[in-house]
């Protein structure tokens, strides 16, 4: 057929929705045919493999051991398989096509919009490429052995070969295609590991009945397998279900084995940042039950909907905002010192980095409340402090470091605007790279690594109190590890939250090594006595020596000065702890927060002389919001709103 005459019956193609039509694109090596043989087995589903692949071969000139036998089922001319094949009539309700990527050149890809259900099974490319050496080394020992010297099967690997860039080409297609929806990916080895909940996620996204049948296939050729089945599939053939292929994904082997050869690594660099970003845009199962993972601190109970669940609290509970998937990472490496934006899924520093091998560096976090970061330059003050506690020398000035943040939050659509009030950054500035595992920071190379990680995080409204447990982990001296610096060796801080999980308790109250009440595992801490005749009720908070000395915790104390709230910083034992009128605490992310018990015992219940008496010798009741806890939350409200009215500051 002439190139006009193909044209001309492209363009006849009937225009009409057909979504019953499922169209996977994939890798080679990336167990698509399983996946072809799980589409098979539902009743209301046929299934056809690679029906392009005669017109590729056609088109590109490669040879194969089969391509009489391809071309005779098939034909040479992608109309007609996408006519009278993809798109053609069918008795059962659904028609699954299994296509490899790289044939998206033999015909316009608008073709495939008649469907909807399109979706790109994809796979690491280092995986791929070490199934594609075994494959490959296979095949020349069986032709050594025969003295066989037709063309192989197996071609020298390329980013073409492979299908990467035709996959991130399609990605683009649907992308514009249909821009009220994202593109769907699925993960082959998601498929291979847990194969029940990827395939019941892959029929929902692709909104088709889930069929268990899927899951299970009988061993051997299938009709409707190419004809170059025999030369590909002996290892599927062998199948009952999703395995892996021993290359590496799917096992308890991992990336092990003989390393891919010089030839084979060239490749993966060039095909590793396109399935990073495939990989980020992945829709993957949700394994938190099956594996025992609890789940993020929600609004919604870990993931229900709303209303619905047990309702989790805590310090730092938030609602979880599908916005973050998407959220720009701004990422400065010391070597290079070129400040980038990087999409979260795929942002990464070296392995080498001194804040991943030694915790060797300091950090900062800040609300944002109508586009403006709150107490900006007391934070920025905490953090070059902490730096130089530490000898690490930050070599852009403050100014220019809080220009960095803002850069970012602008960057992020929603984040810098008068109406942003549910965003949380994290700046952190980590010694460098070294050149290897040491510590000594003489071996550092270059400057200091800078992330600045923006979230939307919306704290959750507290609804009971707190509940803190004291934990046997005590807070240290400055001579030790100095509790005021925001270091990224926080193991005090896990340690004490440690103690709190394993009774379940929101946080921990850690004592000093004299047993005086100091702080919470990441949290300030600070209760109300009890009025005396000749006292007023005060706020105590524990002095700056044991503790991390909060931003929020200074402004309250500010607070109580400025409102002839009565505060003292003074040394308090668990025994005024559990007498006291109220308890709350401070931070950051959520402000100020108010505790109902401590070691089981609640806090804020009235002294009644004549109440009945209980086990703990107070009045019965539950715990409650106190009178000064509940003043300070609005004083420091409007403190925040204030600070915001601000602005930048640059």
């Amino acid at each position: 057929m002439a190139e006009s005459e193909a044209s001309a019956g492209r363009n006849s193609l009937p225009s009409q929705i057909d979504d019953d039509v499922i169209i996977s694109w994939s890798n080679p090596r990336c167990c698509s045919t399983a996946l072809m043989y799980a589409f098979a087995q539902r009743q209301d589903a046929d299934a056809f493999d690679e029906p392009l692949y005669g017109a590729w071969l056609k088109a590109t000139g490669v040879e194969r051991p089969y391509l009489d036998e391809v071309w005779k089922d098939q034909g040479f001319h992608a109309i007609s398989p996408c006519d009278n094949v993809i798109f053609g009539k069918r008795e059962k309700k659904y028609r699954y096509i299994k296509l490899i990527s790289k044939f998206n050149t033999v015909t316009p890809i608008s073709i495939f919009s008649r469907t909807r259900r399109q979706f790109l099974l994809v796979r690491d490319p280092y995986e791929v490429l070490r199934s594609w050496a075994a494959a490959g080394e296979k095949e020349r020992q069986e032709k050594s052995a025969t003295g066989d010297t037709s063309p192989g099967v197996i071609p020298p690997p390329s980013v073409h070969e492979l299908g990467y860039t035709a996959l991130l080409e399609i990605y683009n297609h649907l992308l514009v295609d249909h821009p009220d929806r994202a593109p769907l990916v699925v993960l082959s080895n998601d498929l291979i590991n847990h194969p029940d909940p990827t395939l019941r996620l892959l029929c929902e996204r692709l909104d088709i009945p889930f069929d268990r049948a899927m899951l299970s296939w009988p061993a051997g050729p299938k009709p409707y397998d190419g004809a170059w089945g025999k030369w590909w599939y002996g290892a599927t053939w062998k199948t009952t279900g999703f395995v892996g292929d021993g290359a590496g994904g799917g096992g308890a082997g991992g990336k092990g084995g003989a390393p891919l050869p010089l030839e084979y690594r060239k490749v993966l660099g060039m095909c590793q940042p396109i399935w990073d970003f495939l990989k980020s845009k992945a829709v993957r199962p949700d394994l938190s039950a099956a594996v025992g993972v609890p789940r993020p601190l929600t609004a919604g109970g870990g993931g229900e909907k709303e209303g619905e669940g047990k309702k989790e609290e805590g310090t730092h509970s938030f609602v979880q905002d599908r916005r973050n998937e998407d959220v720009l990472i701004g990422v400065r490496e010391g070597v290079y010192r070129t400040f980038e934006f990087v999409h979260r899924p795929v942002a990464k520093l070296p392995v080498f980095s001194s804040g991943f091998l030694l915790g060797d560096g300091v950090w900062e976090g800040f609300r944002v409340l109508h586009g403006a970061l709150l107490f900006a330059q007391i934070h920025l003050q905490r953090l070059y402090t902490g730096a130089a506690f530490l000898g690490m020398h930050i070599d852009i000035p403050p100014r220019d470091l809080l220009r960095l943040v803002y850069a970012t939050l602008d960057a992020n659509e929603g984040m810098s605007t008068p109406d942003a009030d549910d965003v949380h950054v994290r700046l952190m500035v980590t010694r460098g790279l070294k050149p290897t595992p040491y510590q000594n920071p003489k071996i550092t190379i270059g400057d200091v690594d800078i992330v600045v990680a923006p979230e939307f995080k919306k704290v959750t409204k507290q609804e009971r109190g707190l509940k803190l447990v004291t934990s046997w982990v005590r807070r240290g001296r400055p001579d030790v590890q100095d509790p005021a610096l925001s270091s990224h060796s926080k193991i005090n801080c896990i340690l004490g939250c440690v103690s709190a999980n394993t009774v379940g308790a929101d946080e921990a109250l850690m004592l000093d090594e004299d047993g005086f009440v100091v702080t919470c595992n990441s949290v300030n801490f600070f209760i109300v006595t009890h009025p005396t005749p000749t006292t007023p009720a005060t706020v105590l908070t524990s002095p700056c020596h044991h503790i991390h000395r909060g931003i929020t915790r200074d402004n309250i104390v500010h607070l109580c000065h400025a409102n002839n709230i009565p505060v003292r910083e003074e040394r308090f034992t668990l025994n005024d702890v559990y007498g006291a009128r109220e308890a709350f605490v401070t931070g950051t992310f959520g402000g100020v927060g108010w505790v109902g018990w401590v070691d089981g015992r609640p806090i804020g219940r009235t002294w009644e002389w004549d109440a009945p008496v209980d086990g703990a010798g107070w009045g019965k009741g539950e715990p409650r919001k106190g009178e000064v806890t509940e003043r300070l939350e609005k004083l420091y409200e409007e403190l925040k709103e204030a600070e915001a009215a601000k602005g930048r500051g640059l």
